[in-house]
């Protein structure tokens, strides 16, 4: 996933983030929507992230929802 397909429906993105990134807070939302940079210096700050800490847990979150979801091997046994 992009940070473009992230922003395409920002608040249902925002509040998925949020249950990754728990000091996220509503308020933010409209002060970070659209702007990457902006945003990662926000999840740095609210988190006690650097900037690169940041950017680079953001880009696992990215992954992690274009990654397929594992079958359990009993249930194809």
């Amino acid at each position: 996933m992009t940070w473009v397909d992230l922003t395409k429906n920002w608040a249902t993105s925002y509040k998925l983030l949020q249950s990754a990134f728990p000091y996220l807070e509503d308020d933010a939302m409209a002060f970070v929507k659209q702007d990457r940079s902006r945003f990662i210096s926000y999840l740095a700050a609210s988190h006690a992230l650097t900037y690169q800490e940041a950017e680079s847990s953001l880009e696992d979150y990215m992954a992690r929802l274009d990654a397929p979801v594992e079958e359990d091997a009993r249930a194809t046994a």
